[in-house]
């Protein structure tokens, strides 16, 4: 909304200047000289101060979109369905956040997406789609961080911010809190990462907290909310 707004504006103070060398330049039949000068100014005076006004609008503006298309692509998520439902227009209205977010995605089907994120903060929120058997064993495990560990340096992000993996209905989240620690340790020593744990804030007794679910795995307005909420403690 903001960058449509400054391009309105834009556009109105190019066309304010344009309808000023109109007048001043070329004569006019009394049917559009009358409304033109009206809007242009009635004095000479008048038209410089309104010429003037609207210059300096111009550069500001333009120096607005300058620094609005330095943001237009900073921000990149990438992930499952939880991803894809994740309305960022609406939580974060003031930056530009390009969702790559795919239902049913997996950390491989994200890998398989070739991203470049060099020059963007890359979110990732991915790997709830991995959990099949008993995601505590050693092998699981350390195929799982391998993974997540390509992924990561697949994207080339200037700085990358890894949300935990989310608690859910119909599992162990003992399991999945062990996960997430593993998680933690391996990508601790990489220097652009931020690894954002949010599993106790979305957990409630042996699941997800009902008020944050729609159906035991997926967020709801409020787990979106909530979200939000922790992420914008560390963009």
């Amino acid at each position: 909304m903001r960058l449509q707004v400054i391009d309105f504006l834009k556009g109105y103070s190019i066309f304010t200047i344009v309808r000023f060398h109109l007048v001043q330049n070329f004569p006019l039949p009394d049917i559009l000289a009358k409304p033109i000068s009206f809007w242009c100014g009635g004095c000479a005076c008048v038209r410089l101060k309104k010429f003037s006004t609207c210059f300096v609008i111009l550069i500001v503006f333009n120096m607005l979109a300058s620094c609005s298309d330095e943001t237009r692509h900073s921000y990149i998520f990438i992930g499952d369905s939880l991803v894809e439902g994740y309305d960022t227009e609406k939580h974060f209205p003031t930056l530009y956040i390009d969702n790559k977010g795919v239902g049913g995605y997996t950390i491989q089907n994200c890998k398989n997406l070739n991203l470049n994120c060099s020059g963007s903060v890359a979110v990732m929120l991915v790997g709830t789609n991995n959990l099949h058997g008993n995601i505590t064993d050693e092998n699981f495990i350390n195929a799982f961080i391998a993974q997540y560990i390509e992924l990561v340096d697949s994207l080339h992000a200037d700085r990358l911010i890894a949300i935990s993996i989310l608690p859910r209905n119909n599992r162990d989240n003992t399991q999945i809190r062990l996960l997430n620690n593993a998680l933690r340790n391996a990508l601790s020593d990489k220097e652009n990462v931020t690894f954002l744990d949010v599993f106790d804030a979305f957990s409630h007794n042996a699941g997800i907290n009902p008020e944050y679910t729609t159906d035991g795995v997926h967020l709801s307005h409020w787990g979106y909310v909530l979200l939000t909420e922790r992420l914008n403690q560390v963009l």
